[in-house]
């Protein structure tokens, strides 16, 4: 985390274990199923608990770009 502490970081919805306090907000349910639908198209067919943390996160922040213009 320090080597990544300088980089710019977007505030984005709050995935429980995936995301930091200071940088997420509590999601709505629109926000949640914002995150769900980016995932289902970027791996269709795959349960988050299957997948690498890294596939969640990209989600995450693909989410928060479509919702909130970031």
């Amino acid at each position: 985390m320090a080597a990544s502490s300088s980089d710019p970081e977007a505030f984005g919805v709050a995935v429980l274990d995936h995301s930091f306090a200071g940088t997420s907000f509590l999601a709505s349910e629109e926000d949640a199923n914002r995150v769900d639908a980016v995932f289902s198209i970027m791996l269709p067919n795959s349960g988050k608990s299957k997948v690498r943390d890294g596939h969640l996160h990209d989600a995450m922040h693909i989410a928060t770009a479509i919702g909130y213009g970031g």
